[in-house]
Parts: C-alpha cells; sequence; structure tokens
C-alpha cells in the first residue's frame, strides 16, 4: 500500500494552519510598519514645505514673514503663514511666531493621521520658518531640538522626525 495515512496528513495541515496564521500576524505588522512610514514622510514633508515656502516667498511685495507647521496632539497638522500686524514689520518684537487662531493664516488644510498612527509625547505645537536663512524658532517645552514621534497604536513601534534649531529636518 502506498499513500499517507490520516494522521501525517492531519499534521501536515496543522502546520500549515500555523505557518499561514503567523504569515497573516506580519503581514499585518508589515502593514502598520509602511502606514507610519508614510505618515512620517508626509509630516516631514510638510515641515520641509513650510521652510521651503518661507525662502521662497523672501523679498516679494506683501509676502508673509514667514511659514509655520501646527501640530494638534489630537492627530492633525497644518501649514501656516503669518502676516505682520498693521503698522508692524516681520521683524518687531510683538510679532507672534506661533500659531494663533485668528490671527495667523492657515495656508493648507489640516493633514489627519490615520486612526492607526498617533504622535507620542508632543510636546512640540509649532515650528516657524522666518526668510532669508531661513531662522527656525521651535515651539516646545524642552528648548533645543524639536523631536515628534508618531508611534502605531497597536504595535507601539515608532518613528520620528527631528527639526534642529538650525533647520535641519531628519528622519529617524
Amino acid at each position: 500500500m502506498k499513500g499517507f495515512t490520516l494522521v501525517e496528513m492531519l499534521i501536515v495541515v496543522a502546520i500549515t494552519a500555523m505557518l499561514s496564521s503567523l504569515l497573516i500576524v506580519y503581514n499585518r505588522t508589515g502593514e502598520y510598519q509602511i502606514v507610519l512610514f508614510r505618515e512620517q514622510s508626509k509630516l516631514a514633508s510638510a515641515v520641509f514645505r513650510a521652510k521651503t515656502l518661507s525662502v521662497a516667498t523672501f523679498g516679494k511685495s506683501e509676502s508673509p514673514c514667514g511659514y509655520g507647521v501646527h501640530l494638534d496632539p489630537g492627530g492633525s497638522y497644518f501649514i501656516y503663514r503669518v502676516f505682520p500686524l498693521a503698522g508692524e514689520d516681520c521683524f518687531s518684537p510683538s510679532m507672534s511666531k506661533k500659531y494663533v487662531d485668528g490671527a495667523s493664516d492657515k495656508f493648507e488644510s489640516d493633514f489627519f493621521l490615520p486612526s492607526t498612527i498617533s504622535f507620542v509625547d508632543l510636546d512640540v505645537s509649532d515650528i516657524f520658518f522666518m526668510p532669508p536663512n531661513p531662522d527656525t524658532y521651535i515651539f516646545n517645552a524642552s528648548g533645543g531640538d524639536a523631536r515628534i514621534v508618531l508611534a502605531i497604536t497597536q504595535t507601539g513601534n515608532s518613528s520620528a522626525v527631528v527639526v534642529t534649531p538650525a533647520g535641519q529636518i531628519t528622519a529617524q
């Protein structure tokens, strides 16, 4: 007699089912990781866009004093621009470089993080770039670099976008 016994067939099916379940779990983790890296890239691009806009619009008539990115701990961010108040210039000490609702101008609509991604320990509210260099203003509690950490809510895996006071933007 040739062939496989029933026990051998059941063992093969059980091993195949276990391997398939592991593959499904790792595939889901990989999917979350791709979403995390995509959101990290979008955030870094928004910060870089604000920096680029501040340099590109310098010296043009009725140009803003600069561009920034406002971060909301609830999971959204947007690019804003600041114009001087009447009778002031961009270098006036009273000019706010931080996003102020009603006084600052939202330049682009909000970017929302997907429900699987969140900010972790966000202590940065605004990153502002003021031409011509551009000068970088970071509004955070700790001072120094702005470290914006994004994390997958299900697994805890994280990545970060770091902006230095010199204006260097890196993804970690």
